[in-house]
């Protein structure tokens, strides 16, 4: 068994979808596998369960084929291989029920765009325990989730997960930004504000 071949298997075995598996080359497969650690650079207290939460409006997601199968695999790489989370991959609303979110440490925001906090009609039948008003439902789930991360859970937006849910103003303060466009094109500069952080330790304390 080649390279290649065994990261198939292992992206087979994580189940992911065969849709993504065929949105990711193997050469991007390749560069992935080899990104992804194979430790954590902290020893986990305990092992801990992650929500990797794609868009469910993936037809109308503007990074459909070619970021979020990608950032989908290296998260679920990541957990598998240190150990430090268990990843979890859904893009049902229903997941930020209260009942359903406790379950989580943290919630990875995928590239998770739209207005995904408010059930569509068809995900109403989900919800036939707490009623038939769409709007009534929503507020349940907003409340679980501002609630879930005021009790101390974790939430990672990532890429354009900051253009999600623009009709809901607490969502965006929660994350602490809001997509506007990006017309623009030029050189930023990243200051190291704690170098002995794990999460920054592979910058070597510079900043660039």
């Amino acid at each position: 068994m080649n390279r290649i071949q065994s990261i198939m298997c292992c992206v087979i075995g994580c189940c992911l979808p065969a849709v993504s598996i065929a949105q990711i080359s193997p050469d991007q497969l390749a560069k992935i596998e080899a990104a992804v650690p194979k430790t954590a650079r902290v020893v986990p207290q305990k092992l801990r369960k992650v929500l990797i939460w794609n868009t469910p409006f993936m037809d109308k997601s503007p990074h459909k084929g070619y970021t979020i199968p990608h950032s989908e695999l290296a998260f679920r790489l990541m957990g598998q291989r240190t150990k430090a989370y268990e990843p979890i991959v859904s893009d049902d609303v229903a997941m930020f029920l209260p009942d359903n979110l406790r379950k989580f440490d943290a919630i990875v925001l995928n590239n998770s765009d739209g207005p995904w906090i408010r059930p569509t009609e068809k995900d109403m039948g989900k919800f036939i325990s707490i009623g038939t008003d769409i709007d009534i439902v929503e507020k349940i789930l907003r409340q679980s989730l501002l609630d879930w991360v005021a009790s101390g859970h974790g939430i990672v937006a990532f890429h354009f997960a900051i253009g999600a849910n623009t009709h809901w103003p607490q969502f965006q303060e929660l994350l602490g930004a809001a997509y506007s466009g990006h017309p623009w094109n030029e050189e930023v500069g990243v200051k190291i504000e704690d170098p002995t952080h794990p999460l920054l330790a592979a910058f070597g304390g510079k900043d660039f």
